[in-house]
This record gives C-alpha cells, structure tokens and sequence, in this order.
C-alpha cells in the first residue's frame, strides 16, 4: 500500500496508493540530503526505510509513524550507493557503490560490518548487486568493470543488464569465473 520514492532535491516520499481507486496520496516526506536520491529500499519487515544519495550518503528512517523519522545515517563512504539489499531479519544492508565495491552494514545505526565470517552467515532477502563471489560468473571475460549494470536474484536464477542493452539469465549460484 505504501510506495516510496526519492527524488532529485533530495527528498523522500511515502506514497499511499490504491490499486481499486488508482489514486495517490502523499502520506509523508522528509529530506535530509541536498543530492539525487539514487536507491530506495523498505526493510523485510515493514518497520524501515533505507535510502542513498548521489552526495555517498545513506540514511535509515522509521516508517511506522505518520512522519519518516531518521533512527541512523552513515556519511563515510568514498562513493555514491547504487544498490542496497536487506538481510531477511532487517538487522543488516548490504550496498554496492558506483565503484562496484560492496559494504555492509548495522541496521539502522549505520556501523560497517568488516568480519569475513559475520558477513558470510548473513542470508539476504533480496540481492541486487552486480558483484559478490555468488556471481562472478555473470561477468564475461575482458570487459571493463561497469559492463554489468543491474541484477536480480529469485532463487534459482540472476538476471543481469549490460552496457549494450542486453538481458541475460544465469543460474543461481554462477561462481566460476567467465
């Protein structure tokens, strides 16, 4: 019911929508950032909201209130977020910046998780990011790093976007490289 969306100035809003009166009402909104907002994603279990921007920002906000209330942020980062992914238990995002490098990170107070063996007992509600060991096989041989735009994995396969407009469907895993 409930639709969020960011916008260029910045600011972020929670649309109500009905399919049965295709109509919209803006509920709530708030901006915190001067910059694009590039991502937006609600938490597995409907409490969260995270967002980035194009000034490598990412902020967490409550969605439960008649307001978005910002509950952490995290400005420490050397490039702008293209995507982020929730664990299934909303305690972790996983991003990955325009650079194709891949953070993780405490939900909501924006702690970056370093340790190898937390990141890896993580299991992720969603997964869009064009990198990770899972799938380095979606990426041909010799093609610059930026190739792959886009991805979504379902639970058996991964769809990828390219630079020439291309679509493709790989199984899930495809960790061997080419």
């Amino acid at each position: 019911d409930i639709l969020a969306v960011g916008y260029k100035d910045g600011q972020i809003s929670l649309v109500n929508f009905s399919i049965d009166k295709k109509e919209l009402i803006e509920a709530r909104k708030t901006r915190e950032r001067n910059a694009a907002i590039l991502c937006v994603r609600f938490s597995p279990d409907g409490k969260s909201l995270v967002a980035s921007s194009e000034n490598c920002c990412i902020d967490f906000f409550d969605v439960q209130q008649d307001k978005l209330t910002r509950l952490g942020y995290v400005t420490r980062i050397a490039e702008a977020v293209s995507q982020i992914d929730w664990s299934t238990n909303s305690l972790y995002i996983r991003t990955t910046t325009v650079g194709y490098h891949a953070l993780t990170f405490h939900a909501p107070i924006g702690e970056e998780v370093k340790n190898p063996k937390e990141i890896e007992a993580i299991v992720w509600n969603t997964w869009t990011s064009p990198s990770g060991d899972d799938i380095i096989g979606i990426w041909p041989n010799e093609v610059k790093k930026g190739h792959i735009n886009c991805a979504h994995v379902t639970s058996s396969t991964i769809a990828t976007g390219d630079d020439l407009g291309a679509v493709k469907l790989f199984k899930f895993p495809c960790s061997e490289p080419g």
